[in-house]
């Protein structure tokens, strides 16, 4: 898998070098079990039409550079762990966008043309609420608008599981509690860390855990 980071102005080194693909927009925190229906989705949807299967996310999450978070937002899966996951799933390309505050007041119709098309976008493929542009003016109904001279737009309607929506809020909820045993339902593995920890003798250990019952 390819892995682009780019950043706002968006260069044309990069959609020089852009194939035709299916493409799938989001922040995938957590990939649980809705996003993976997402990205299976396109990816049906990529080998039906011979195309290359690419995601799009971003990076900071969006609330840490328009929203009024004070502390630095927390995150299911890094950034590294995101990529492998979205690897294991078959996605061709994983193009991470730095999300700052130039990318941030984008239009949307400068969105959709600049990285959509950018990148040779010929089916795009969200869930029901994604937003994009400045202010989030975008929407699944603009992009099916505005984006119909470009590309095919497929929306993903509400994931869910027991008649409650899958979202990384959901998860993050259930890690804050402490409720592990209920994290495979919505993420289809168990919850795994990263940290640091400090041993008797100060030695830093570095490391994986998995959070069973």
């Amino acid at each position: 898998m390819d892995i682009i980071h780019v950043q706002h102005p968006l260069s044309s080194i990069y959609t020089a070098e852009a194939e035709p693909c299916v493409l799938a927009l989001g922040f995938f925190d957590g990939v649980h079990l809705g996003h993976q229906e997402l990205i299976n989705l396109a990816k049906r949807i990529a080998k039906q039409q011979d195309l290359k299967l690419a995601v799009m996310t971003f990076f900071p999450h969006p609330k840490q550079i328009i929203g009024n978070e004070q502390t630095p937002q927390t995150y299911i899966t890094p950034l590294e762990q995101k990529a492998k996951l979205m690897q294991d799933l078959g996605v061709d390309t994983l193009i991470v966008v730095n999300f700052d505050s130039a990318f941030a007041h984008l239009s949307p119709s400068d969105f959709i043309e600049d990285y959509l098309c950018g990148f040779k976008c010929k089916h795009a493929v969200d869930g029901f609420d994604f937003r994009y542009g400045h202010k989030g003016e975008g929407n699944m109904e603009t992009l099916k608008i505005e984006g119909k001279r470009f590309f095919e737009v497929t929306e993903m309607k509400k994931f869910e599981i027991d008649h409650e929506k899958v979202s990384s809020t959901k998860l993050r909820n259930l890690i804050a509690e402490g409720r592990f045993t209920e994290i495979p339902a919505y993420l289809g593995s168990y919850f795994e860390s990263q940290g640091t920890i400090d041993s008797e003798d100060n030695q830093h250990v570095i490391g994986h855990y998995r959070k069973h019952s």
